[in-house]
C-alpha cells in the first residue's frame, strides 16, 4: 500500500512538470511569434520610408513643366513607378507651394516648392498597413524668378557718369514690364543712386543736344519733356504735364534738376522753370521724378528710344532680387554638377537647356564669334574684343569671373551677377545688348533641374 501511494504523488509532480514545459515553449513560440511580428513591420516601415523616397526622387526627375501642370491641378503627380517593385503599391506624391501664397510658379518669388510623398507597405497580407510619409523642400531651376533683365547679387555693377568720372555707358538694357536692374535690400540704396547718376547724365547728353533746336531729335524731346512733366506732377498738380511748355522752360526746368546727383545735391532752392526762383523744400520728390522717368502713366510720354536705364520700377524688385540671389548658390551648385568647361577659344555648344562652364579667361578676337543657347557661367573672365562677337540666348551668370571689351555683346534672356563675384560688369561699350527674356531665361534655367534641400518625415509641415 506504500508502494502504491508513492507512485499516485508522483503522477501530479509529471503533470505539473509538462504542464510547465508546455507553458514555456508556448511562451518561446509567441515571443518568436512576435518577435517576427516586429522584424516584419519594422522591415514594412523601412520600406514604406524607402518608397517614399524613391517617389521623391522620382518627382524630382520630372520637368518643370510637368510639375507646374500638376501644382495647378492641385498637387498630385502621377509619377514614374515601373522601376518600383510590381508587389508595391506606388507611392502617392504632390506638389504643393510653400507658404509665399503667390501659388503660381511661373510667378513664384523664390522658386521653392514641397515635394511630398506617401507611401504605405503591409507585413504579411493580413496586417495593418505601415505607413511613411516625406517632404522635401525643392527649388525649381526653371522657375527662378526674374524680377529684371539684370540682376547684380553682389553689387559689383560700376554706374556712373559725367562729374563722377566715367562715362555714362553706352549699352541698352530692355525688357517690358520690369525693371532694368534688381538688387537686394541691402543693396537697393546704392543702386538707387548709381540709377540717378546714370539718368541725370542721360538728362544731360539730351539737354546738350537740344541747345541746338536744330539737332533736338523726338526722343530727346520727349525725354526732356517726361522729366518735366514728373516734376510738375509732383508739385503742383498731378494732372498737369510739360507739353505746352516751351523748349527753353523745359530746358531750364531740366537744367536744375540735373544739378540734385551726387556731390551737387543739398538742401536750398533751385531755379524754377519760370525763372521765379521758387524754393523746393522736397529733394527727396525730385530724386524721385528721375527714379520713374520710364513709367508710361499718366501723359509722360514713351521712353524706349533712350538708353538704359529703360524702366525702374521699384520696391518689388528688390525683395524678389534678394530671394532669387539667396537661392542662387545651390541653383548654380546643381547647375554645374555635370561641369563642361570650354577651353579657350573653343566652340561653345549651341543646344538649347545646355550647362556651359567657362573656367579659364578667355579672349574673343576680331573676326571671333561666341554663340549658344541655355546656362553660360562664367567662373573667368571673357573679353570681348574689337571686332568680336558674343551671342548668347538664356541666361548669362557671372559666378567669378567678368565680362567686357569693345566687341559686341548680345544677350537675350538674362544677366545675373552671383553673390561674392568682385569683378564689375563692363556695360560702357555701345556695343552692349541685353534683352529680358522670361521665357529664355526659363528654359536656360531648366538645365539647374531641381534642387533638393531640407526634409522631414511624417505629416506634412513646412
Amino acid at each position: 500500500m506504500r508502494k502504491i501511494s508513492q507512485q499516485g504523488g508522483a503522477l501530479p509532480a509529471a503533470m505539473v512538470l509538462q504542464l510547465i514545459l508546455l507553458l514555456v515553449g508556448l511562451q518561446i513560440a509567441m515571443a518568436a511569434t512576435v518577435m517576427r511580428l516586429a522584424v516584419a513591420r519594422t522591415g514594412a516601415m523601412v520600406k514604406a520610408e524607402r518608397l517614399a523616397e524613391a517617389g521623391v526622387a522620382l518627382a524630382a526627375a520630372e520637368s518643370s513643366d510637368r510639375l507646374a501642370a500638376a501644382l495647378a491641378a492641385g498637387g498630385d503627380l502621377d509619377v514614374a513607378t515601373a522601376l518600383l517593385a510590381p508587389s508595391l503599391s506606388p507611392p502617392r506624391v504632390r506638389i504643393l507651394d510653400d507658404e509665399d501664397g503667390d501659388g503660381d510658379p511661373l510667378r513664384d518669388s523664390n522658386g521653392r516648392v514641397l515635394l511630398a510623398a506617401e507611401a504605405e507597405v503591409r507585413p504579411f497580407p493580413a496586417a495593418a498597413a505601415s505607413r511613411a510619409g516625406l517632404v522635401r523642400e525643392a527649388l525649381v531651376g526653371g522657375w527662378l524668378p526674374l524680377p529684371a533683365a539684370l540682376i547684380d547679387c553682389a553689387g559689383g555693377l560700376v554706374v556712373c557718369g559725367g562729374d563722377e568720372g566715367c562715362p555714362v555707358p553706352g549699352g541698352r538694357i530692355e525688357g517690358a514690364s520690369a525693371a532694368a536692374v534688381a538688387v537686394p535690400e541691402l543693396l537697393a540704396a546704392s543702386l538707387r543712386r548709381k540709377l540717378f547718376i546714370l539718368t541725370r547724365e542721360v538728362l544731360r547728353g539730351a539737354l546738350k543736344r537740344c541747345a541746338d533746336t536744330a539737332t533736338c531729335v523726338a526722343a530727346d524731346d520727349d525725354f526732356l519733356k517726361a522729366a518735366a512733366t514728373g516734376v510738375l506732377q509732383r508739385l503742383e498738380n498731378p494732372a498737369t504735364d510739360a507739353l505746352g511748355l516751351t523748349g527753353e522752360e523745359v530746358g531750364r526746368l531740366v537744367s536744375n534738376l540735373v544739378l540734385l546727383g551726387g556731390e551737387e545735391a543739398g538742401p536750398g532752392s533751385i531755379l524754377w522753370w519760370d525763372g521765379t526762383g521758387r524754393a523746393v523744400a522736397e529733394m527727396a520728390d525730385l530724386v524721385a521724378v528721375v527714379e520713374a522717368l520710364s513709367r508710361a502713366d499718366g501723359h509722360v510720354p514713351p521712353l524706349s528710344g533712350h538708353p538704359y536705364p529703360a524702366v525702374f520700377t521699384g520696391s518689388v524688385e528688390w525683395s524678389m532680387a534678394g530671394d532669387l540671389c539667396r537661392r542662387l548658390p545651390l541653383l548654380l551648385e546643381a547647375a554645374t554638377e555635370s561641369l563642361r568647361s570650354t577651353p579657350p577659344g573653343g566652340a561653345v555648344p549651341g543646344s538649347s537647356g545646355a550647362v556651359t562652364v567657362l573656367t579659364e579667361p578667355l579672349r574673343v578676337a576680331a573676326g571671333e564669334i561666341l554663340t549658344g543657347e541655355g546656362l553660360l557661367v562664367l567662373r573667368a573672365p571673357v573679353t570681348v574684343m574689337a571686332g568680336g562677337r558674343l551671342e548668347w540666348r538664356g541666361s548669362v551668370i557671372l559666378a567669378g569671373g567678368g565680362l567686357g571689351g569693345d566687341g559686341l555683346v548680345k544677350v537675350e534672356g538674362s544677366l545675373l551677377v552671383a553673390p561674392a563675384t568682385a569683378a564689375p560688369l563692363d556695360l560702357f561699350s555701345g556695343k552692349f545688348s541685353l534683352r529680358r527674356d522670361p521665357d529664355l531665361h526659363r528654359q536656360a534655367w531648366d538645365a539647374a533641374g531641381i534642387v533638393l534641400i531640407s526634409a522631414w518625415y511624417g505629416p506634412l509641415s513646412p
